[in-house]
């Protein structure tokens, strides 16, 4: 998980965090760019948030929020790994 979620939390983080969810499942097999954005008022009436607004979300979280692999990571990884196990055997 990039970010924990509360409905506490006020709308523009709200949006934030649910915007970038959809956009990292955008890498899994079957689930599209296109994105709807619908938030619910407390009397169940439903707001749509514009497809150009929903674009521009995207393009901030591509700017600034986009989650890279930390190298940290990768060198604590690069140690487990028994490359022989990864070689293709002729």
């Amino acid at each position: 998980m990039v970010r924990s979620f509360s409905a506490a939390m006020d709308l523009p983080p709200s949006l934030y965090c649910l915007s970038e969810a959809k956009f990292l499942a955008e890498g899994a097999s079957g689930v599209g760019k296109e994105t709807i954005i619908t938030v619910l008022r407390s009397d169940q009436s439903g707001v749509f948030l514009a497809h150009d607004n929903v674009d521009k979300i995207r393009a901030i979280w591509n700017q600034s929020g986009k989650p890279t692999i930390p190298m940290d990571a990768v060198l604590g990884i690069i140690p487990l790994i028994k490359w022989q196990d990864f070689t293709r055997q002729a």
